[in-house]
């Protein structure tokens, strides 16, 4: 993610080898989802999404990208 920290919006960037449904979704600290910035079948390649966290409150949250089985996971912190 860039910037990290952030205030208030920051690119989330991931690479995908093939052409693959995903899931990339934003959870606070205790493990509650904040927010889905993308769901659904992405072709091959780089891609970049914008998290806004204008509705969010300041402080860490998780940003976990599911696919094919696979999961990882960055933090992100939010400075309002």
């Amino acid at each position: 993610a860039r910037p990290n920290p952030f205030n208030p919006a920051t690119r989330i960037n991931f690479r995908l080898g093939t052409s693959t449904g995903i899931r990339l979704e934003v959870f606070d600290l205790l493990g509650r989802r904040a927010m889905v910035l993308a769901e659904g079948l992405h072709a091959a390649g780089g891609h970049e999404v914008v998290l806004d966290g204008v509705a969010l409150a300041s402080g860490v949250y998780l940003v976990q990208l599911s696919s094919g089985g696979e999961r990882s996971v960055r933090k992100v912190l939010l400075l309002k």
